[in-house]
């Protein structure tokens, strides 16, 4: 990934976002490390699909989200 962003970043100056299969805190926090910001679409969709109902969707996705945004915070 880090070679990868390298790369972008010598053809262009805006913000490069990278994901690969991102679905821990310290995956999100190595690729933030590189990147100006992290994808974590497809463990959203797998959370979402993976909920019972449309409500533990969102109190399941809520709580993906949160544990990414606390492993990019350090906590």
């Amino acid at each position: 990934v880090s070679q990868g962003v390298k790369r972008v970043r010598n053809f262009s100056k805006l913000p490069v976002i990278a994901g690969f299969g991102v679905k821990e805190p310290k995956q999100a926090k190595a690729i933030a490390n590189m990147a100006d910001g992290v994808v974590i679409g497809s463990q959203a969709i797998r959370v979402i699909k993976a909920a019972k109902n449309a409500t533990s969707a969102v109190a399941d996705l809520k709580k993906f989200v949160r544990s990414i945004r606390k492993g990019l915070d350090g906590k």
